[in-house]
């Protein structure tokens, strides 16, 4: 005769069963952000490096580049690092 079971163990082993697949799958997605990020570092550390055949950068000549900076005045009141009160009208 088999001993009678009260269903515990099942229920114990599922939930460890479920609990291991959950910890696989953060471990996995974990795995899988380092790899990212490494890869992304890489990408980084590629288009750092110049390689033969491309174009090199020209800069204009100081003169233009005053030229340059003189009309992009108009422009100074786009630039959001210093706060401003909004105007009350």
């Amino acid at each position: 005769m088999r001993p009678i079971r009260s269903g515990r163990g099942a229920a114990e082993r599922a939930g460890q069963r479920a609990s291991g697949q959950r910890h696989a799958r953060a471990l996995a997605a974990r795995i899988k952000r380092q790899q990212d990020v490494v890869r992304s570092l890489e990408q980084v550390e590629l288009t750092g490096v110049a390689l033969p055949g491309d174009e090199p950068i020209v800069y204009p000549q100081a003169e233009r580049w005053q030229e340059l900076s003189a009309r992009r005045v108009k422009y100074a009141r786009t630039d959001f690092t210093t706060p401003r009160r909004p105007k009350r009208g």
